[in-house]
């Protein structure tokens, strides 16, 4: 979903493909750019405006680190769900998974180690869940071949979201992710 946005009577899923000048800062900062990210995302109205609020709404993107910038947060305010995929689990091998530390991961696509927010779930200051999602790769192909092999380690990942609006079970839910600090949740009730 290149900039665009589907909708019916029971959802509003909307996706932006973040461009490449919001990247541009990881040579010299290893910080992705949330102010261009805001400038392009801001011209995308189609995907901003009419977000009604008596339906689920989700919004994917390709990288968690500008939305952690409050004027993405603001942008996205209208959306109950923000799923991303960039980080790859912070390439955390299948091994370590349930005893490495939560959120945190070993590196970052732009390089940065033990970065503390890698993966999970984290309720904005708006009320949107910002999902990590893990994705499928973890080690792309233009890295070292040297780190391909490590591919292998790692969990490929697919999330399973149910979307109900049952109060309790999002109350649940809330106090599942403070509880957990955030860690992907596997639920039944």
């Amino acid at each position: 979903m290149n900039d665009e946005k589907y909708e019916d009577d029971n959802i509003t899923i909307a996706g932006y493909k973040q461009k490449k000048e919001a990247y541009n800062n990881l040579i010299n900062k290893k910080i992705e750019d949330s102010k261009a990210y805001y400038r392009d995302l801001s011209k995308q109205l189609k995907l901003l405006k009419n977000i009604q609020n008596n339906k689920p709404s989700i919004f994917l993107t390709h990288s968690p680190e500008p939305i952690h910038d409050k004027i993405n947060q603001d942008l996205l305010k209208d959306y109950d769900i923000i799923i991303t995929a960039h980080f790859h689990n912070g390439c955390i091998p299948a091994f370590l998974d349930n005893i490495w530390p939560k959120n945190s991961g070993i590196i970052t696509p732009n390089k940065r180690l033990l970065p503390k927010m890698a993966r999970g779930i984290v309720k904005l200051d708006t009320q949107s869940y910002l999902v990590y999602n893990g994705g499928w790769t973890k080690i792309q192909d233009c890295a070292p071949k040297i780190l391909h092999p490590l591919d292998k380690l790692c969990n490929r990942q697919m999330d399973l979201i149910t979307i109900s609006n049952n109060k309790e079970l999002k109350k649940y839910i809330d106090e599942m992710i403070i509880k957990n600090k955030g860690k992907k949740l596997i639920l039944y009730k």
